[in-house]
C-alpha cells in the first residue's frame, strides 16, 4: 500500500495486501484454479483472507463538497475497482453436488502468479493489463467442503475468474466425486467476461437426469440446448422402437401416429450434441418438457424472433458460432443471445419414408400449435434465416423448451404462463383465446367475454370473425337468475341499475377464497384491482400500446355490453377484477388515450385474464 509524508502524494491501495509488504505500485497478483467454498449458497470464500480470491484496487478520486463545488481538502478519496469476474452458478435438480468446473476454449481464467501496475485506470468493465503471468489455466474448479443435496430450489456455487473474451463455447462440469462429470456446453457472454461483473448461470435437470443450461432473451427463458430426454415428465419412457427392435425402421417411423423419439441416424452419440428428434405426437402430450417448462407455441416462437428483429436478423443472433457443429463456413453467426441453435437435422415422414436429412446444415424445432389434422407448425433454420413452416406430424424434429407451466381450463383450452416484473404468474392469453396475441387487435387472441361472477357455462363464447367483429354464441334473455348457476347458457341482459345478471346480487362469486364460479384453471383465479394496478404501473405508455407491449400482451376485445351487443371491439380493452365496487364490480380498461380502473355493472361481458394463486 502506498504511503506518503507531509508533502502532497497520490494514494493507492489494493486487496489482498500482505502485512509488511514494501511500498510499490507494481504488486503481485494471482487467481487460484482450485477454489473452495465451505457450503452451498455461501460466498465467504470470495473475499475471506483464507481464500483471498477477490482482488480490489483503489484509485484516487476528486470529490466536491455536497454544499458547494469546491474540492474537499485534506482528505483521501478512493474509487474501488474489482480486478476479476464472479460467476454464480444456480443449480437445480436431484442428487449430490461436490464439484463445479468451468473450462474455457482460449484465454486463461486463472493463474498462479503475475504482477499488476495498480496505477492503471482502465475504462469501466475493461480488464486491467497483467504482466509476467505464470501457471495460466483455462479451467477452474470449485470444491464444496460440504457436499450439497440438489433440490428444486437453486443451489448456489460461486467462482472467481479472470475476465476476457473466449472464442467458442465454454464447458460447465458437475460432479459428486470429481471423477464422473456431467458436462454442459454454454456460449460465453457476447463481448466476453467483463471485469467487475457477476454472471448468473442457471442449470436445471430434466426428467431423464440430463442437466441443461438456460438463457433469458427478452421476457422469455429458454433452454440453451436441444432437449435430450427419453422420458415424459411423469417418468414414463417415450417409445423409440417396436418390441422386436430397439429402434424404429424408416417405414415404421413414417407410419407412426403416437408419440416417439429417435437419435439421428439411430446413433445415440449424435444426441449427446444435437439432442434427440421427436415427432409431434410426443409434443402434443404436453409432457415432453420438464415440469415448469413447455414446448413453445407458434406465438412464443414469433415473440422470440420479433424481439431479435425478425427472421432475417434473428438467425445470426441465435446460431452457434464456429464450425465444430455447423458445416463450413457458418458465416454471420454471432450467438449473441446465448441460444446456441444447433443443426440437428430431421427424420422425415412418409414423404421420404422416414429417412434422415440435414444434420450439421439445418436445424428444425417443433411448436406446440397444430396447423391441421395432419400437420403442425415449426421453425427451421437455413441460410441464416429462421423460417416458419408446417410439417407432417410424423416428422422427427428437435425441441427447445421455454420456461413456464402449461395448464388447461374446464373446456380443454391449454395455456402457458408468464411471470411479469411484479413477480406474479399469469396465463399468457385471455380465457378462451386460441393463441397469444400477435397485436392488440389480434382477434384470435380476444377470447371470451364473461359476465362478472358467472362460470364458464357457454354464455361467454364469441365467434370472432375479424379484429372489429364477432358473433355471440348465445342469444339473450331478460330473465334474471336467482341462483349462482343460471338455468341455461343465455346471456342475461339487464340495463336497469345495478345492471346485474343475478337477483339478489351476490358478491363472493369470484372472490379469492370463497369464489364458487371461478372460471380459471385449477390453481388460478381472477386478479384483484390491486394486482391489475401494479401491472399497469409497468406499462409504457399507459395506453393500449403499453398494454400489448407488456409481457401479458393484452388485447382490445371490447365488451358485450349489458344489453347484449358488442361494443368498442378493436379499440378498447376491458378486463374484470375480483374486486367489488359497491353494487358494481371493478375492471381494468384501456384505449389509445389512457388506462385506468373503473366500475361497471356485472351483466357486462368483459375479457378475463387469470393469475396464479
Amino acid at each position: 500500500m502506498g504511503t506518503g509524508t507531509a508533502t502532497p502524494h497520490t494514494f493507492y491501495a489494493y486487496y489482498p495486501y500482505t502485512a509488511g509488504s514494501a511500498e510499490s505500485t507494481v504488486v503481485p497478483v494471482s487467481l487460484a484454479t482450485a477454489q473452495t467454498q465451505s457450503i452451498e449458497n455461501n460466498s465467504d470464500h470470495i473475499g475471506a483472507q483464507t481464500g483471498a480470491l477477490d482482488f480490489m484496487i483503489a484509485t484516487p478520486a476528486v470529490v466536491t463538497s455536497p454544499a458547494n463545488t469546491n474540492v474537499v481538502a485534506n482528505e483521501v478519496h478512493l474509487i474501488y475497482n474489482h480486478l476479476f469476474t464472479i460467476l454464480e452458478f444456480q443449480i437445480k435438480g436431484s442428487g449430490t453436488l461436490k464439484y463445479v468446473k468451468l473450462t474455457v476454449p482460449t484465454n486463461p481464467i486463472a493463474f498462479s502468479g503475475g504482477t499488476i501496475d495498480i496505477t492503471q485506470a482502465p475504462v469501466s468493465e475493461t480488464a486491467y493489463t497483467l504482466a509476467s503471468l505464470t501457471g495460466t489455466a483455462t479451467q477452474c474448479v470449485v470444491t464444496l467442503t460440504n457436499a450439497a443435496t440438489l433440490t428444486a430450489n437453486a443451489t448456489k456455487v460461486y467462482m472467481v475468474i479472470n475476465p476476457g473474451t473466449q472464442a467458442g463455447n465454454c464447458t460447465i462440469g458437475l460432479s459428486s466425486d470429481g471423477t464422473a462429470w456431467t458436462n454442459i456446453s454454454k456460449a460465453a457472454p457476447t463481448g466476453g467476461f467483463l471485469r467487475g461483473k457477476k454472471y448468473v448461470v442457471t442449470i436445471e435437470k430434466d426428467q431423464d437426469g440430463n442437466f441443461f443450461s438456460t438463457v433469458t432473451i427478452g421476457t422469455q427463458v429458454w433452454m440453451a440446448e436441444n432437449l435430450k430426454t427419453t422420458k415424459y415428465n411423469e417418468g414414463i419412457d417415450i417409445p423409440h422402437g417396436l418390441s422386436a427392435s430397439p429402434t424404429y425402421t424408416n417405414s415404421e417411423w413414417a407410419g407412426l401416429g403416437t408419440g416417439a423419439y429417435c437419435d439421428y441416424d439411430n446413433t445415440p452419440s449424435n444426441s449427446t450434441t444435437y439432442g434427440r428428434l421427436y415427432n409431434w405426437y410426443a409434443v402434443n402430450t404436453g409432457k415432453l418438457c420438464p415440469t415448469g417448462w413447455h414446448v413453445p407455441s407458434d406465438a412464443e416462437w414469433t415473440t422470440l424472433i420479433d424481439y431479435l428483429g425478425g427472421q432475417n436478423l434473428a438467425g445470426y443472433k441465435l446460431k452457434e458460432t464456429g464450425t465444430t457443429h455447423w458445416a463450413t463456413p457458418n458465416t454471420g453467426a454471432t450467438n449473441e443471445t446465448g441460444f446456441t441453435a444447433l443443426p440437428g437435422g430431421y427424420r422425415s415422414s412418409s414423404t421420404d419414408n422416414g429417412a434422415f436429412f440435414y444434420i450439421r446444415t439445418n436445424g428444425f424445432w417443433w411448436s406446440s400449435k397444430e396447423f391441421s389434422t395432419s400437420n403442425a407448425w415449426n421453425r427451421f433454420y437455413s441460410d441464416n434465416y429462421f423460417y416458419r413452416a408446417d410439417y407432417a406430424k410424423q416428422y422427427g424434429l428437435s425441441v427447445r423448451c421455454v420456461k413456464g407451466e402449461t395448464v388447461s381450463d374446464n373446456n380443454g383450452n391449454v395455456y402457458s404462463t408468464v411471470v411479469t416484473s411484479t413477480g406474479k404468474t399469469w396465463l399468457d392469453r385471455n380465457l378462451g383465446a386460441t393463441q397469444v396475441a400477435t397485436s392488440s387487435t389480434d382477434y384470435l387472441a380476444y377470447g371470451d367475454l364473461y359476465q362478472w361472477g358467472r362460470a364458464a357455462d357457454g354464455h361467454q363464447i364469441i365467434a370472432w370473425t375479424s379484429s372489429t367483429a364477432g358473433t355471440s354464441a348465445q342469444n339473450t334473455t331478460a330473465i334474471l337468475s336467482t341462483t349462482d348457476t343460471p338455468v341455461n347458457a343465455l346471456f342475461i341482459k339487464n340495463g336497469s341499475s345495478p345492471s346485474d345478471w343475478r337477483n339478489p346480487q351476490k358478491d363472493d362469486l369470484w372472490q379469492v377464497s370463497t369464489g364458487t364460479n371461478n372460471p380459471c384453471p385449477s390453481g388460478f383465479r381472477i386478479p384483484t384491482e390491486a394486482e391489475f394496478t401494479a401491472e399497469m404501473a409497468t406499462w409504457s405508455p399507459q395506453t393500449s400500446v403499453g398494454a400489448f407491449g407488456s409481457p401479458l400482451k393484452f388485447t382490445v376485445a371490447g365488451t358485450r355490453y349489458y344489453f347484449g351487443s358488442l361494443l368498442d371491439v378493436g379499440s378498447n380493452g376491458y378486463y374484470w377484477s375480483s374486486t367489488i365496487g359497491g353494487t358494481l364490480s371493478r375492471n381494468m380498461g384501456f384505449s389509445s388515450i389512457g388506462a385506468s380502473m373503473g366500475s361497471n355493472g356485472r351483466a357486462s361481458g368483459f375479457s378475463v385474464r387469470c393469475i396464479k394463486n
